[in-house]
């Protein structure tokens, strides 16, 4: 039985579809939309539109707790044994669950299975399948030292997607939280998502802890979802912030011991000049904006 959990804040119309995409899905448990502060007509308009389910199901914040924190509001109140979290902009193909369901019964214990996301362009989304970051694949990533040995191992890239697709499941050290599977026991023992991540890195930190314990973690290319992407009217100078504070506490929760202060403190002061350069663009050169809403997205963290 699965439960899918996802958070809204402001997502747009695409949740329509989002939901829709969901509700339809043969296999469904339930599906438990946490709405994290929308307007009071954006909630009627989903009521009508959705309350008739019976399996649908709403906790309604009346401001943004954050994306930690609701997801594991929604899982708190879930009984399906498998938690899958979507992000409100990821429509699923008409077969997902039943898919997952089947790879979930397959797989070995203690498994997370992220799929194949895809934009409107059909090309495999950077994020997906990842190896985690560490200090020094962020530098090598931040100052693009691939470039002196790409072929080295110590020089490799954070994101895999341009890797051919595999044919079946594989084995990875990273996905993304826009569609991240497991068991819900699994997602309570791990501790679930930190809090302290407001937007963005929760997912990362998740999947660390996860490897921590000696589970595996698992890519689906059977598994193809649409990922539409920025549709949640947001600045993205917010989800910049965010995902800076995101990074620099995930390498000085997880890193201190084992990295000199130094190496960490050079990488917080380039992951700050670096969001500091993206308010500069943001706000210097308005007739830019557009462009730099996709850029938001970097090399880290997909």
């Amino acid at each position: 039985m699965i439960s899918v959990v996802t958070v809204s804040y402001h997502t747009g119309p695409v949740l329509f579809n989002a939901i829709a995409s969901v509700l339809e899905q043969p296999g469904l448990h339930e599906f438990i939309l946490v709405d994290n502060g929308n307007s009071a007509a954006f909630r009627e308009e989903i009521s009508a539109r959705f309350g008739s389910y019976p399996n649908f199901r709403q906790i309604i914040n009346d401001r943004n707790l954050g994306f930690s924190a609701a997801c594991n509001q929604g899982a708190a109140i879930a009984t399906g044994n498998i938690l899958l979290f979507l992000n409100p902009d990821c429509i699923l193909l008409s077969d997902s669950l039943q898919q997952l369901q089947a790879l979930a019964d397959r797989l070995p214990e203690h498994a997370m299975i992220g799929a194949d996301l895809r934009g409107t362009d059909n090309l495999p989304q950077r994020g997906a399948r990842r190896n985690l970051p560490t200090p020094w694949l962020t530098l090598v990533e931040l100052f693009r030292l691939d470039k002196l040995a790409p072929k080295h191992p110590y020089f490799r890239r954070i994101n895999r997607q341009t890797e051919p697709v595999p044919v079946t499941e594989i084995e990875v050290p990273a996905i993304s939280g826009a569609f991240m599977a497991m068991k819900r026991t699994d997602f309570l023992e791990v501790g679930q998502f930190d809090e302290n991540y407001f937007l963005h890195v929760e997912d990362l930190d998740l999947c660390y802890r996860w490897q921590q314990l000696g589970w595996k973690t698992w890519f689906a290319p059977q598994l193809r979802v649409m990922h539409l992407l920025s549709t949640s009217d947001v600045s993205p100078l917010f989800i910049e912030q965010n995902k800076t504070r995101g990074l620099i506490r995930y390498f000085t929760t997880h890193f201190s011991p084992y990295y000199p202060a130094a190496m960490l403190w050079l990488l917080s002061a380039s992951l700050t000049v670096r969001y500091i350069g993206r308010w500069v663009e943001f706000y210097l050169r308005p007739r830019w904006t557009a462009i730099s809403i996709k850029r938001v997205t970097d090399h880290v963290e997909g």
